[in-house]
C-alpha cells in the first residue's frame, strides 16, 4: 500500500534520495530513545572539512572505493565504470530502466491503479502527477545512482563541476555494489515485489546499510554536504511532496539506518547484518521500526478479508496486498504533528492487509482521481492489544477531520470527497473502509473481516 509503489526506485538502479533534508529527523521515529548512533557529534576534532571533489580526477574513484571497502569490511572484485550525466539524461536513463524492469504497459496500468488507491486513501492530494514528481526526484533530488546490470556508477551534474556532497553519494552507491556482489541484494529486492511490506523491509536493510556507511564516511573524511536551503529547485520539490510521501521515501534510508546501527551495536554485529542481508532477511517493516521484532521473529497475525460478502455482486478486485507498520505510519501521519503518536502505534503492528475494488469492472471511464462513486477499499490490521486497535480508530478519525475536511455521518463514520469512510475494532483488530456511501463503508467494516 502507498505511493511508494508508483515511485519506488528500480531494484537495478538504486537512487540516493539526497534532497530529503528532513530524513535525519525521521530516524527518531524508529528509535525509542529518540537518538540515533548516526547523529553522534565529533566536537573534539573541529577540523576543517575536505574540499568537495569537482571532477572525476579529483574524486579519485579508486580511493573512494578503498575507503568504502575498509568501512564496509568487504572487497569489491569488479569496480564499476564511472559516467557523468546531466539531470535530463539521468532522468531518461532511469525511466528506461524502470520501464524495462517493470514490464511496460502492465506496469503503467498498475501505476494508475496505485494512484487511484493512494489518492482515495488521502496519501496523495488530488491532481498530483506522480510521473512528473518521480522525474523531479531523479533530476533535482539525486546526485548519483548505481546500475547493477551495467555495473555502472552514474554521477549527476548540472554544470562543469560536480555538486557538493557527491563523494558521500558515491560512497553510498558503492556500498550497494559491494552488497550486491556478496549478497545479491538487487535480485532479492526484485523477488520480494509481490509483498509490498516485505520489499520495503528488505530495501530498508539495503538502503539503511548504505546510509550508515555513507554517514561514517562523511564523518571520518569530513566531506562537505550541500545546503538544501540553497537550492531553489530542491526547496520547491520539498514543498510539493506531501509529508506522508516524504515518510515513505525516507523510511528505508532513515529508519533503515537505525536498524543497521542497532545490529552493528550488538556483539557479532557484522554477522547479524550479513544474516539480515542474506539468509534471514526481515519480512515486515515493523522489524525495521523495532529491531527486537527481527530478533524474536514474532509470528504475523492473519487478518483475512472477504469484502464481496459486504459488497455483493458487480465489484472487481483491482489490488490486494499487505498493510505493514510503515503503511500504518503513513495513514496516520499526514503531517509532522501526528508522526510521533503514529510511530508509537505502528510499532505495535502484528499483521494486516487490504483489498481495493471497483464497481462495474476495471474500466476507468467516468472515474476521477479518486473514483469515489465506484471505488471501495477495506483494510484491516492487528495490533498488540485491544487498546492499540482502538487507538488506531481514534487517530484515523482525527486525520480525516483535521486534514480531509470529513464530516461526521454517524459513530466512527464520515462523509468526504464525494464518498464516505468508516472505522471500527474488534479485540486487537482494527478495520477501516472507504466506499461510495456511509452505509457501504460501515458494512465493509463490520462484514469484510473473516475468511
Amino acid at each position: 500500500m502507498g505511493a511508494r509503489g508508483a515511485l519506488r526506485g528500480t531494484a537495478l538502479v538504486v537512487l540516493a534520495v539526497l534532497f530529503l533534508a528532513g530524513v535525519a529527523a525521521l530516524a527518531s521515529l524508529g528509535d525509542p530513545a529518540g537518538e540515533s548512533a548516526g547523529t553522534t557529534t565529533t566536537a573534539k576534532r573541529a577540523l576543517p572539512p575536505a574540499r568537495s571533489a569537482r571532477t572525476i580526477r579529483e574524486l579519485r574513484p579508486e580511493r573512494v572505493l578503498a575507503r568504502v571497502e575498509a568501512l564496509r569490511g568487504l572487497k569489491l572484485e569488479k569496480p564499476p565504470k564511472f559516467v557523468v550525466l546531466t539531470p535530463r539524461q539521468a532522468r531518461r536513463q532511469v525511466e528506461k530502466a524502470e520501464d524495462r524492469e517493470a514490464g511496460g504497459a502492465t506496469s503503467k496500468r498498475e501505476d494508475r491503479i496505485n494512484v487511484q488507491l493512494v489518492t482515495l486513501l488521502g496519501l496523495l492530494p488530488k491532481g498530483v502527477d506522480l510521473d512528473e514528481l518521480a522525474g523531479r526526484i531523479t533530476s533535482q533530488g539525486t546526485l548519483g545512482y548505481y546500475d547493477g546490470d551495467k555495473n555502472e556508477m552514474t554521477i549527476i551534474s548540472k554544470g562543469p563541476d560536480f555538486p557538493v556532497g557527491v563523494e558521500t553519494t558515491v560512497a553510498h552507491e558503492l556500498t550497494h555494489a559491494i552488497d550486491d556482489e556478496h549478497f545479491h541484494v538487487f535480485r532479492t529486492v526484485q523477488r520480494t515485489r509481490d509483498d509490498g511490506d516485505a520489499e520495503l523491509a528488505y530495501r530498508s536493510v539495503v538502503e539503511g546499510n548504505a546510509s550508515e556507511v555513507e554517514e561514517r564516511y562523511r564523518r571520518k573524511y569530513r566531506i562537505p554536504q550541500p545546503d538544501p536551503k540553497g537550492d531553489a529547485e530542491q526547496q520547491a520539490l520539498l514543498r510539493d511532496l506531501p509529508f506522508g510521501l516524504q515518510l515513505q521515501l525516507g523510511f528505508p534510508y532513515a529508519i533503515g539506518q537505525n536498524f543497521v546501527e542497532a545490529l552493528r551495536g550488538q556483539p557479532r554485529g557484522e554477522e547479524l547484518l550479513a544474516k539480515a542481508l542474506g539468509s534471514r532477511r526481515p519480512k515486515t517493516s515493523v522489524e525495521i521500526l523495532d529491531p527486537s521484532r527481527w530478533v524474536t521473529r514474532l509470528p504475523v497475525v492473519r487478518t483475512p478479508l472477504n469484502p464481496r460478502r459486504a459488497l455483493g455482486r458487480g465489484w472487481t478486485e483491482l489490488d490486494a496486498d499487505t498493510i505493514g507498520a510503515a503503511d500504518v505510519l503513513a495513514l496516520l501521519a499526514p503531517s509532522e504533528r501526528e508522526a510521533s503518536d503514529a510511530a508509537l502505534l505502528s510499532r505495535t503492528w502484528r499483521g494486516g492487509e487490504y483489498r481495493f475494488l471497483r464497481r462495474g469492472g476495471v474500466a476507468e471511464r467516468g472515474c476521477g482521481v479518486p473514483c469515489t462513486k465506484r471505488d471501495a477499499v477495506v483494510g484491516s490490521a492487528a495490533f498488540s492489544s485491544d487498546q492499540d486497535a482502538r487507538s488506531f480508530g481514534a487517530q484515523f478519525g482525527q486525520v480525516l477531520e483535521r486534514h480531509r475536511h470529513a464530516k461526521k455521518a454517524g459513530v466512527a463514520t464520515w462523509t468526504l470527497d464525494g464518498g464516505a469512510a468508516a472505522v471500527g475494532s474488534v479485540g486487537t483488530r482494527a478495520t477501516f473502509a472507504y466506499a461510495p456511501t456511509p452505509e457501504l463503508a460501515v458494512k465493509l467494516v463490520r462484514e469484510a473481516p473473516g475468511d
